[in-house]
């Protein structure tokens, strides 16, 4: 009877965490990098001091057929790609949490399956 109460309870529970993975918003897979850069000129400061370089500049990264992709990140858009990849980030961490519930929903029912098994013969 307590794994009947418990299969019950992660049957609820994985219906609440598919609802929460359906509200999630738009999501970039990635992450973020900053980055100070050099340009083409020798006679800039960029050149000869380290602290002397271009930027912040934002550049997301991400794998696509085994090779690194990266976008450079206006400004103004920073805030916007930011919440994307932490939209990515709580995805990730729905599906862990639904993969778990469905492993242990999966185990209890091999287990009434077996004992209905036994019952039988």
């Amino acid at each position: 009877m307590q794994k009947e109460t418990r299969l019950k309870q992660l049957s609820v529970d994985f219906e609440k965490e598919r609802i929460r993975l359906a509200e999630t918003g738009v999501f970039w897979r990635g992450s973020l990098a900053k980055r100070w850069m050099t340009c083409g000129n020798p006679a800039c400061r960029c050149q000869t001091r380290k602290n002397g370089r271009h930027g912040p500049y934002y550049w997301w990264t991400t794998k696509e057929n085994g090779r690194t992709k990266a976008i450079l990140i206006p400004k103004q858009f920073l805030a916007e790609a930011k919440s994307y990849l932490k939209n990515a980030e709580e995805l990730k961490k729905k599906i862990r949490r639904l993969s778990r519930l469905s492993s242990e929903i999966v185990e209890i029912k091999l287990e009434f399956s077996k004992q209905r098994k036994v019952k039988k013969r």
